[in-house]
């Protein structure tokens, strides 16, 4: 479903509300059939992908009742729409967007039972670093309206607080917050030292399994290899934890290439510098230290890095 609804916006195509199992059938009045969700139709005069995703966007529940809570009970339909909806939004102007998703909220908050459902699917696939669709961007106008409606508790809102607080932080187009390491022979650097035209930030635990996989698949990657060969790229790979003597005995087999440090202090963690939900985490910066991609799998940096210039 979700590359054939993207397909349908970019290509201009009528969208259907039936789904491919009743086409060309009567089905009786039932239930499931009046509970669909319908999308709005995108005038034809908007031909380009950018418009049409974006009035699709502005526009996405429109004829979605957001007082009827029996929809809650029906995820092949409002999560399916709203996983199609997350799409919609990263073809969308990133200032759009959040203001479209700041809109959803406002109309859910017509209801508590539809505002805690959507504030969970938001958690669930714009917060979770599990999921394919993670986005601290989108999650951030929800976590707004989370902390000021009525329908949360006050330990709800110091919980959603903390959240927005730190998902604030090094956001794509924001310089990298600086911090203090220290590299095997004890020498201390900070990240605003490194120069470089890209900086990979590799945020790791010693005993994390991701992170071991990480480690293998950045030293054997070319596209990798191959900038920093150029010096177009220094890898920053810092331990966050606190265990130094295991950090310093596993750290001689860490790429020599690369730039292996240890946060003695623990100063990532200790003052929330950057969000460590899940292990490993992947910055990508400029020559600036501004946050070009935040919280990406390796994917995604290699297909950044594929695409520009070496």
């Amino acid at each position: 479903m979700k590359k054939t609804f993207i397909f349908i916006v970019l290509m201009g195509l009528g969208i259907s509300n039936t789904s491919c199992g009743q086409a060309g059938k009567t089905a009786p009045v039932t239930e499931s059939v009046v509970k669909e969700f319908k999308y709005p139709a995108v005038p034809v005069t908007l031909t380009s992908p950018e418009d049409r995703a974006d009035y699709l966007a502005k526009h996405y529940w429109t004829h979605f009742d957001f007082t009827d809570t029996t929809y809650i009970h029906m995820p092949e339909i409002t999560e399916q729409a709203y996983v199609n909806y997350i799409d919609v939004l990263k073809l969308v102007d990133r200032d759009k967007a959040t203001g479209y998703m700041a809109q959803t909220m406002r109309r859910a908050e017509s209801n508590k039972l539809v505002f805690d459902y959507f504030g969970d699917l938001a958690e669930k696939y714009l917060y979770d670093p599990n999921s394919p669709f993670q986005n601290d961007q989108l999650y951030i106008p929800v976590l707004e309206s989370l902390v000021k409606s009525d329908y949360s508790s006050e330990s709800d809102k110091i919980r959603y607080n903390a959240l927005l607080i730190l998902a604030k932080k090094n956001l794509p187009g924001s310089i990298a917050l600086n911090f203090s390491f220290i590299l095997n022979n004890n020498t201390k650097k900070e990240l605003n030292d490194i120069q470089s035209p890209y900086i990979l930030l590799f945020l790791n635990d010693i005993d994390c399994e991701n992170c071991l996989q990480t480690t293998t698949d950045l030293s054997n990657s070319d596209v990798i290899n191959s900038y920093i060969k150029n010096k177009s790229l220094t890898v920053l790979s810092v331990y966050t934890g606190v265990d130094e003597e295991g950090w310093k005995h596993k750290v001689e087999k860490m790429p020599a290439n690369w730039i292996n440090g240890f946060d003695s202090n623990q100063e990532i963690a200790n003052e929330e510098l950057y969000d460590l939900k899940a292990m490993p985490t992947l910055y990508l910066l400029d020559k600036g230290k501004k946050v070009l991609l935040k919280d990406a799998d390796l994917d995604e940096i290699l297909l950044f890095l594929q695409n520009t210039k070496n």
